[in-house]
């Protein structure tokens, strides 16, 4: 057994004083961190790969780069690279460097990644992401082994007796798979020989001991010695001094602040529209859990358009089969009144006329307080400027007819949803029974 540190380099205030570090300091922290992993005897220490807020973990391979520059014997991982949002080509140079710079010290996990700023930043949507890893890994994989290579697929140019340089100082580098659901990433991983690696945090092992199992099994069937299938596992939260006693005096402020925060602040996974709920509500990669908070946007008067009952998101099947049935759920849309649940309705402005809601990103927090009845966006006012100016209206239901008279003429849903042209008018008497 072997132990490794893993960092995504989450960027946010210390959950004690408040104090929030510059990115220079906090990148720093973190090769400092790698360097005293060293002096302790750990095995690896390895740097994810996120694009969103609150992590500042773009670019595995330079900090890791600046990490091999100040050790010397500790393995360097990645958790993971993410191959589906990355040039093959591109990403085998930047790690074939680093694996010189490193003295052949570097290994992979790989995977397909998730957050919504893969189609923000990418374009890469839950669609395509398994199919652009699979190739992704392939590609790699002939770079590395090959020092010319003819290929062909489907996310980038073919290459005809290319040779991508620099060569790597490994002959054959170990590549794991990370997943936390994907019988496909371990069934890849099996077929080639190659590790896997599956973290469940903070979450019940179980789901995480059947994928486990499945990989054993699907090693067996391509081929391979059952004695060499090497499993990686992960958890949250590390924390070590010279004592037991002085390692829970020392964490347990932080321990307590961050658990008081869990239990006042949800973590929002964001819905940009009713299609977008249904597509990902039943996948049980759907990173969430009972601490999160749903959120659909686009469903209000004139998004939808109309004031459309779908503000009862159901709850997703991966929740309910624990015992969960209820977590917090905002939108701008309405619901049936013999529904139920903890729902945050008619958000006003509504996102399509840029209320607050369409501001809403996952890895942000927020606050329900039902006895002081705020609701808050854990969000810096210079952050949410930006967004703001970055913000564009989506393209209207309609450009005539009646719809168009609709949309550009009804209020919010805080004043009833009424055409502005009405406001102050009296209604059609009802003459006759119009049942």
């Amino acid at each position: 057994m072997k132990f490794l540190l893993l960092t995504l380099i989450a960027h946010h205030p210390n959950p004690v004083s408040g104090e929030k570090k510059s990115p220079a300091d906090r990148l720093r922290e973190v090769v400092d961190s790698a360097v005293l992993a060293e002096q302790m005897g750990f095995d690896g220490f390895a740097v994810g790969e996120r694009h969103e807020d609150p992590f500042i973990s773009s670019s595995p391979p330079v900090v890791l780069s600046n990490i091999a520059a100040r050790t010397s014997r500790i393995a360097l991982f990645t958790a993971v690279t993410t191959l589906s949002l990355l040039d093959p080509v591109r990403a085998f140079e930047d790690y074939s460097t680093l694996d010189n710079l490193s003295d052949g010290r570097l290994e992979l996990i790989i995977g397909k990644g998730n957050g919504a700023a893969q189609a923000e930043l990418f374009h890469v949507t839950t669609t395509d992401q398994w199919d652009r890893n699979r190739e992704g890994y392939e590609l790699f994989r002939l770079l590395w082994d090959n020092e010319h290579v003819t290929w062909s697929g489907s996310f980038r140019p073919p290459l005809v007796d290319a040779k991508a340089l620099p060569r790597p100082l490994q002959p054959r580098i170990r590549i794991w798979h990370g997943s936390a659901t994907s019988r496909d990433s371990v069934d890849l991983a099996a077929r080639n020989g190659d590790p896997i690696f599956s973290a469940n945090v903070t979450y019940p092992i179980e789901p995480y001991a059947e994928l486990v199992r499945h990989y054993r099994q699907r090693w067996e069937q391509y081929g391979h010695d059952p004695g060499d299938a090497l499993v990686g596992a992960g958890t949250a939260g590390f924390h070590i001094a010279a004592t037991t006693q002085q390692a829970v005096a020392e964490y347990r402020l932080t321990f307590e602040s961050r658990l008081a925060f869990q239990r006042r602040a949800g973590l929002p996974v964001v819905f940009e529209s009713i299609e977008d709920l249904h597509g990902r509500i039943n996948d049980e990669a759907l990173d969430i859990d009972e601490n999160c908070v749903m959120v659909l946007k686009y469903c209000g008067p004139k998004g939808y358009p109309g004031m459309a009952e779908v503000g009862n998101m159901p709850l997703p099947p991966k929740l309910l089969k624990r015992g969960i049935n209820d977590i917090v759920r905002i939108s701008d849309a309405r619901m049936s009144g013999t529904a139920y649940g903890t729902v945050v309705l008619h958000a006003a402005p509504e996102a399509a006329a840029g209320g607050p809601l369409a501001l809403v990103q996952n890895g942000d927090s927020i606050t329900l307080d039902v006895d002081r009845r705020t609701l808050h966006l854990h969000v810096e006012d210079t952050e949410l400027a930006r967004r703001r100016a970055a913000w564009r209206a989506p393209e209207p239901h309609a450009t005539r007819g009646y719809v168009k008279l609709y949309l550009d003429h009804v209020l919010q849903a805080n004043d009833g949803a009424d055409m502005d042209f009405l406001v102050g008018k009296s209604g059609a008497g009802v003459g006759r029974d119009n049942h």
